[in-house]
């Protein structure tokens, strides 16, 4: 673990990015015990998504017998391959491929196929309608700065 956290690795990455960037390099450098609070924070969160996905399946089969840290691990494996093929925009198509293989053997393969694919809409819209509440509450992104610079360039 220490080895993945090692603080001087990942300070000389971080200033020969910010160098190939055109950027100076970091002032703050990183501290193995900052790395660690972040990883620990990450697991956590990690955690929490396969608590939900496995309410979730619950939910959608609520006669699944399968326990939540298998129901975190699917969920991780399912989404971060479908993260890494670039070819899947949202990786649509590969996560529920991985979801529907990796629950078929507790699920069956007709439940696991409509977990997966209800998933693909539920976590859709859960992306899609807090953005749709804050373009409805505040509009699109500069388009009040807009209006206020036309006026306050009117009136000079």
């Amino acid at each position: 673990l220490r080895v993945f956290l090692h603080p001087g690795l990942l300070n000389r990455l971080l200033d020969l990015a910010a160098r190939l960037a055109g950027k100076p390099p970091m002032t703050r450098k990183l501290r193995f015990r900052d790395l660690l609070v972040w990883f620990v924070l990450n697991a956590l969160v990690w955690l929490g998504y396969g608590l939900c996905f496995h309410w979730f399946i619950l939910s959608v089969i609520p006669s699944a017998g399968l326990a939540w840290a298998d129901s975190a691990g699917i969920y991780a494996v399912g989404y971060i391959i479908g993260f890494l093929v670039l070819i899947a925009p949202g990786g649509i198509g590969v996560r529920e491929f991985m979801f529907t293989g990796l629950l078929t053997a507790s699920l069956g393969s007709v439940a696991a196929t409509v977990v997966a694919l209800v998933s693909r809409i539920w976590l859709t819209l859960a992306e899609l309608v807090p953005v749709a509440v804050l373009l409805a509450v505040g509009g699109l992104p500069g388009k009040k700065n807009n209006t206020q610079n036309k006026k306050s360039g009117s009136e000079q």
